[in-house]
């Protein structure tokens, strides 16, 4: 085909052609491996091999139609497909552009979200700050208040003790008073009674002056129950029994005294509370005669 230049190429009429038949037309370029052995047996094949390639070097294959049209419709397509592509591409970036716009508007409201939780995150420790210092306040308010009131309290208390002390010691004293009193009047009262029943119709003293000894005695009497009594008041306890007319102290007479006869014998003696003088003893200077008392 090739020395009768014809444009028919069997391909058929070779196995090597026949598997290089779709690399022998068209736009395709061929290549050609021609392999030689130097050896000087192999001279006479390897010389045709070279002749051979001589001659397929010298072939030039034309462009045929099918080819032409098919490599543009390949062109078209591909040219198709890059412009679907770029389409593609395009929407995809306006997309993307959108989508980008989009997530900055949410980045955008996500960092205002962001300041008004720090804004008020930083107003709730403010808040809690202030709420601790009150705290602290008011517990430093009621513990001074607290210790104030107890201050006072025990203010309270030792002016209370002092006065239950004042107020013990005067009823002390008012009581050694009372037993002093007590005595003399005790003395007063033998002294008084010795002189009605056993010292005859010349020591005989007069109604007005025995009804005034036992005035006397009895508001004494009166003056020590009622300090008595205040005393218990203060200390909140009850106040013991105190003896009365008849239990401890001998009856005074208030009615002029009666008659003695000339063989009247003296009573016998009357156990005297408070340590006084027996009924019968002569009464002391200070007791004698029975004038009022101190």
């Amino acid at each position: 085909a090739l020395q009768d230049k014809s444009k028919h190429v069997p391909f058929r009429n070779s196995k090597l052609t026949q598997l290089l038949a779709d690399s022998l037309g068209g736009n395709s370029k061929t290549f050609m491996f021609v392999n030689i052995n130097p050896s000087a047996e192999a001279a006479s094949e390897s010389l045709c091999s070279l002749n051979f390639a001589v001659r397929v070097q010298k072939v030039q294959l034309g462009k045929t139609v099918a080819t032409t049209k098919r490599m543009e419709g390949a062109s078209i397509q591909e040219l198709k497909a890059a412009k679907t592509g770029e389409e593609r591409a395009v929407n995809e970036l306006a997309q993307a552009k959108t989508r980008l716009q989009e997530l900055e508007r949410e980045t955008s409201l996500g960092r205002e979200a962001h300041s008004q939780l720090e804004a008020e995150l930083e107003r709730e420790r403010q808040e809690n700050a202030q709420f601790k210092e009150t705290e602290e306040f008011l517990r430093q308010q009621s513990e001074e208040r607290m210790r104030l009131e107890q201050a006072d309290e025990h203010k309270r208390l030792v002016q209370v003790e002092s006065m239950l002390g004042e107020a013990t010691s005067k009823l002390q004293a008012v009581e050694r008073q009372l037993h002093a009193k007590e005595g003399e009047l005790q003395a007063a009262l033998t002294n008084l009674t010795n002189l009605t029943v056993g010292g005859g119709g010349s020591g005989l003293l007069e109604p007005q002056r025995a009804s005034g000894e036992a005035e006397k005695l009895r508001a004494l009497e009166h003056l020590r129950q009622s300090a008595g009594v205040r005393l218990h008041a203060r200390m909140g306890t009850t106040p013991a029994q105190t003896p009365t007319r008849g239990e401890g102290h001998p009856a005074v007479p208030v009615g002029p005294p009666p008659a003695a006869s000339p063989t009247s014998v003296a009573p016998a003696a009357t156990p005297a509370p408070f340590g006084a003088a027996p009924t019968g003893v002569t009464p002391s200077p200070s007791g004698g005669g029975g004038g009022p008392l101190g």
